[in-house]
């Protein structure tokens, strides 16, 4: 009786173990520091898709640790993509929540959510409003 509660429990804890090991698993998912080279994964524009084209696939923003970062964007209304650098400090307003305070005349602040995996950008200019999703 008793190696038969043994082997129960036994049982149980091996069952236990492989259900929750490949739960966690997402290939969509990949850590990723805050402070790191964020590439633009796709744009909404007043909630509209927006075609990532050949410039927009160079876009990127840089964090760095010291509290500051740049904005790499390659112009899309002209075929020669241009890079156009904006610079920005960043605040932390809790685990999750940051605030881009951009330093160029005409920009708004960005609203910033991080997951851990993926930046979330929002952004107003003027009556448009940007979500970007970086990884």
């Amino acid at each position: 009786m008793r190696n038969t509660i043994f082997s129960i429990l036994g049982l149980v804890m091996v069952l236990l173990f492989f259900s929750c090991s490949s739960d966690d698993d997402s290939s969509d998912y990949i850590e990723k520091s805050f402070t790191d080279t964020w590439t633009l994964e796709y744009l909404l524009i007043n909630n509209e898709p927006y075609e990532i084209n050949d410039c927009l696939k160079k876009y990127n923003i840089v964090i760095r640790e010291n509290n500051t970062g740049v904005v790499n964007e390659y112009r899309v209304t002209d075929p020669s993509c241009p890079l156009v650098e904006w610079e920005f400090s960043w605040t932390q307003l809790n685990e999750f929540h940051y605030v881009f305070d951009f330093e160029a005349e005409g920009f708004e602040n960005a609203n910033v959510d991080y997951n851990g995996s993926k930046l979330f950008l929002n952004t107003f200019f003027g009556d448009k409003k940007n979500r970007a999703v970086l990884k």
